[in-house]
């Protein structure tokens, strides 16, 4: 997150509301970080500044992935093509 990038957040229910969405989204799209536990140890971060007594600031780190494939084409120009994302489909449907 860009550091200029703030947002005020204010809610009743605790950062897990955030962390679980973005953990479940990161599940989906960026699999080879969660499967590992040494990339998430260094993929994920977070911190939680607090503004007053109502809001705080959670500025989240995440070392994301593009799968790409890069082949020499006609004229030995470079071909790339951006890849699908690997995907996991659990043995069962989220609830959320």
């Amino acid at each position: 997150m860009p550091p200029n990038l703030r947002h005020d957040y204010a809610s009743d229910a605790d950062a897990d509301a955030i962390m679980v969405g973005l953990i479940a989204w990161l599940k989906v799209h960026q699999l080879d970080l969660m499967a590992n536990e040494e990339t998430r140890k260094q993929g994920i971060a977070f911190e939680v500044d607090f503004n007053n007594h109502e809001t705080v600031d959670i500025p989240i780190k995440l070392d994301l992935t593009e799968r790409a494939a890069v082949k020499t084409g006609e004229a030995s120009c470079l071909d790339i093509k951006h890849l699908v994302e690997i995907q996991h489909t659990p043995p069962y449907a989220d609830e959320f």
